[in-house]
């Protein structure tokens, strides 16, 4: 996930298509096909996911449509009221993790529901969670009570 994450990132930052076909052609490989639904030092799936769903959201790069399903499912995991919630929170509304520095996954958590928001309100577009439909502002509202 760290060649799949960098390669996002340098794609991103150059402009050089390099990077995404290097993606394409490893996907299966470094695991990019696979559906995590964790984010943090140690798994960046569902970053990279939120990552390269911005070429599909916001510049229309069609053959990444399965990257943004994915990043859709693990926002999905994010919002209590979903049909498929996986995240704990605490009784005054914080994301909590068990285990040691809480606070990581916190904070990026908070990073990818914002992030996501941008693309979305860049590309006018909600996300389907189940039954419930998710606008840029509820994702921005949940990142804030973090």
């Amino acid at each position: 996930d760290e060649l799949l994450w960098g390669a996002a990132w340098l794609g991103r930052a150059t402009g050089n298509e390099t990077y995404l076909n290097y993606i394409q052609n490893n996907r299966k490989i470094l695991g990019a096909d696979e559906n995590i639904n964790e984010f943090g030092w140690d798994n960046k799936h569902a970053g990279f996911n939120v990552l390269i769903s911005q070429e599909y959201l916001v510049g229309n790069v069609t053959s990444l449509q399965s990257y943004k399903e994915h990043a859709d499912s693990f926002i999905c995991t994010l919002i209590s009221k979903s049909t498929f919630p996986h995240i704990q929170y605490t009784p005054g509304g914080l994301i909590y993790r068990p285990g040691g520095s809480n606070m990581q996954h916190v904070s990026a958590i908070a990073f990818l529901l914002l992030a996501y928001a941008n693309y979305l309100s860049l590309s006018s577009q909600t996300l389907p969670c189940g039954t419930l439909m998710v606008g840029p502002a509820a994702l921005r509202a949940q990142a804030k009570r973090q």
